[in-house]
């Protein structure tokens, strides 16, 4: 299936989200793939996308399902934050 969550950029090729975009606890799986559209307002995406390379959260999430590790990153294939600027 497909699920939309949110991110934001906190350095050219991160992004802070929570952990539940990352791994789903009632399929017992972590996502296959995840696009970043920063910028999105509608079908406009005026930076393009950027893939996730690399998917990162608290084992305490994945494990426990403990709501206060619901946090995750994405490590992006590409430096995207220099064309969109970040979070510092």
């Amino acid at each position: 299936g497909e699920y939309i969550g949110s991110g934001t950029l906190i350095h050219p090729h991160h992004v802070l989200t929570a952990g539940h975009n990352l791994y789903n606890h009632k399929l017992k799986e972590w996502a296959s793939s995840i696009e970043f559209f920063p910028g999105q307002n509608g079908d406009y995406l005026p930076y393009g996308f950027a893939q996730a390379s690399r998917l990162v959260t608290f084992t305490n999430w994945v494990h426990n399902q403990e709501s206060t590790d619901d946090l995750g990153l994405l490590i992006l294939n590409r430096d995207i934050g220099y064309d969109t600027g970040w979070h510092g």
